[in-house]
């Protein structure tokens, strides 16, 4: 590429960026359409004083025009943008992740209050409040070896997440579990709440067979406070 098209690359550029028509830019310059049109295919220079009046119209330094630096520039502007713009679609997604919404409608299974508490993922003070449930969840979904009786007795509603006994040829358990949302009235008599969790889970012989599992399950987690002011679930409403 020779100076002449880097030159009149750049003179495109700017010229667009500003919204201009060549015809616009030549009568700010008090030339022709066809003498800005000849500067940007590379076919002529403009004299000096027009150049310095094109720097200024443009926006950019005479070395700038010349020299073709604007272009890197207006690519690194660029480059800026669209990490912020991913950024901010970032954050929006975790604090509104519609997605998951979507997932569970599409199950005609909850009420549509119910899969509404998807749409937002709750007050930091919530998932505080309601940390000790998951910690407890993992340990439930961790557990072999329990019967039934002894599952609910440790786990209460979240026992159905244990392999009990019934399972007595599983040796080994894996699963993913993550909160989607937590929604607490703390503000009226019920002091009803709920979380939102998926899950994938299986438990397996030692011959690595998978003897029983669930996979990409949505449960909500239904939950009250104690005397103590602690919550905890009470009920579990999966898609059957």
């Amino acid at each position: 590429m020779n100076d002449n098209n880097k030159f009149g690359e750049t003179i495109v550029l700017l010229r667009k960026e500003k919204g201009l028509t060549q015809k616009d830019l030549a009568d700010k310059l008090g030339v022709t359409d066809k003498a800005v049109s000849r500067w940007e295919t590379g076919k002529n220079y403009p004299d000096i004083e027009t150049l310095k009046e094109l720097a200024e119209v443009l926006g950019v330094s005479v070395n700038e025009l010349l020299q073709g630096d604007i272009k890197l520039a207006e690519n690194k502007g660029s480059r800026k943008k669209v990490v912020i713009i991913a950024a901010i679609v970032i954050v929006l997604l975790y604090v509104f992740p519609f997605y998951n919404w979507i997932a569970v409608t599409n199950t005609n299974f909850y009420g549509a209050r119910e899969s509404s508490y998807l749409l937002f993922r709750g007050l930091p003070s919530h998932h505080i409040k309601t940390s000790h449930i998951m910690k407890n969840a993992e340990s439930a979904f961790s557990e072999l070896g329990l019967t039934e009786e002894e599952a609910q007795e440790k786990y209460g509603a979240l026992s159905r997440y244990c392999i009990t006994t019934d399972y007595d040829d599983v040796v080994k358990e894996k699963h993913n579990l993550r909160l989607c949302s937590v929604m607490l009235d703390t503000y009226t008599a019920e002091h009803a709440g709920y979380m939102w969790v998926y899950y994938n889970q299986e438990g397996s012989t030692e011959k690595g067979e998978v003897s029983t599992g669930s996979w990409k399950i949505y449960a909500l987690w239904c939950l009250e406070k104690d005397k103590e002011g602690n919550w905890y679930v009470v009920d579990i409403k999966e898609v059957p």
